[in-house]
């Protein structure tokens, strides 16, 4: 092979090999299938959850019953069940009928009492 026809081909597979790397590294860079990486507009939207994620957090409680609060308690959410912890030390575990956030950040929660029936509306800013 002569030096011409020799530096061509290893040109080629360079161009090949960087062609594959960059590839890769759109990927991992959070590129989308446009080849967008990083700082691009992405096609995909993200949904913010449906459901609060189980854990301890702080709140804003009211009785919508009674009309008492609001209160600001700490709180946790364990599946269907959320249990607003007072500073006297009691305890009240209200059902969870619905959860509601437009942006995944602030919760809005109905909850009742099962044994007494009140109704209750819990916020939680995450």
């Amino acid at each position: 092979m002569q030096g011409g026809t020799r530096r061509r081909r290893l040109r080629w597979t360079l161009n090949l090999v960087m062609a594959v790397v960059m590839s890769g590294l759109v990927g991992a860079c959070g590129g989308d299938s446009k080849g967008t990486a990083g700082g691009g507009e992405s096609t995909t939207e993200v949904s913010p959850p449906t459901e609060l994620e189980d854990g301890s957090y702080s709140c804003e409680a009211s009785n919508s019953t009674s009309g008492n609060g609001p209160y600001a308690l700490d709180c946790e959410k364990s599946g269907d069940t959320i249990t607003l912890r007072f500073p006297n030390g009691g305890h009240i575990d209200l059902d969870i009928e619905s959860q509601e956030s437009a942006d995944g950040k602030t919760w809005e929660i109905e909850a009742t009492n099962d044994q007494n029936g009140d109704s209750w509306t819990v916020t939680i800013d995450d």
